[in-house]
């Protein structure tokens, strides 16, 4: 946990969104975040689901979208579609400096930022003491993957992006999909991803799972699907590689 710590402390700001509204739904909601310290530049940035709290009688549907990144700021948007009941979302996020910061000048210390917002009526803002929290789903059968950075690395590039399918009526999962970095890094990159949209059928288990099966300097290649009987219409992730 210490070196967690030591490395979210160098990489960049971060927090955790969370919004409960049982037993009225109070999504879709937008929230917009103030970075603590301004990048100079649009940093790269990660987001992913961490809590679901739905009704079990409609499908899965589930999204988390980023509606607007600046250097000074960011907004995210956490919803549902059709006829899903979505009791709560909880959301974590990472903010660190994109390859034009860092080529223009040598990584700069962010203080880290860890938050949690609740929302039960009126929202509040939470300020947490520890590090960043393990991914946790309120679902039948979930496994997101998340893999962290080298915290010994003084000079840090980023880049990040967003990946998904969908294909209702009929499932295309699962899938294999290369992704190619805009610029390529000096050395293999940490990649770091988690999931930020999910569909799937409510007659089934919720199965979802994203894997990392290679990484490249110009490249990285994920699984993306499911498993047993579930059927899944849709399942999108968001991704950051690091160097």
């Amino acid at each position: 946990m210490k070196l967690l710590q030591l490395f979210l402390t160098m990489l960049g700001q971060f927090g955790e969104l969370l919004y409960k509204g049982y037993p009225f739904t109070p999504f879709p909601l937008k929230r917009t975040i103030v970075f603590e310290t301004p990048f100079e530049e649009k940093p790269a940035f990660m987001y992913a689901i961490k809590m679901l709290d739905l009704n079990y009688a409609e499908n899965t549907r589930a999204a988390v979208e980023l509606k607007n990144l600046t250097n000074q700021e960011f907004t995210l948007e956490m919803k549902t579609v059709h006829d899903t009941q979505m009791y709560g979302m909880g959301v974590t996020w990472m903010a660190c400096p994109s390859n034009a910061d860092t080529r223009k000048n040598r990584f700069k210390t962010n203080k880290p930022r860890h938050s949690t917002v609740e929302s039960s009526g009126d929202y509040t803002e939470k300020w947490r003491k520890h590090g960043f929290t393990q991914a946790y789903f309120i679902l039948s059968w979930f496994s997101p993957y998340f893999i962290f950075l080298d915290p010994q690395q003084q000079d840090v590039s980023s880049e990040s992006g967003d990946e998904d399918e969908q294909g209702f009526p009929v499932s295309p999962f699962p899938i294999i999909r290369t992704i190619q970095f805009k610029t390529p890094f000096v050395a293999k990159p940490s990649v770091m991803y988690g999931i930020t949209m999910l569909d799937i059928n409510y007659a089934e288990n919720n199965r979802a799972k994203i894997q990392l099966m290679g990484v490249e300097k110009s490249n990285f290649t994920v699984w993306m699907g499911t498993m047993y009987d579930t059927k899944m219409y849709g399942l999108g992730m968001r991704w950051m590689a690091c160097d």
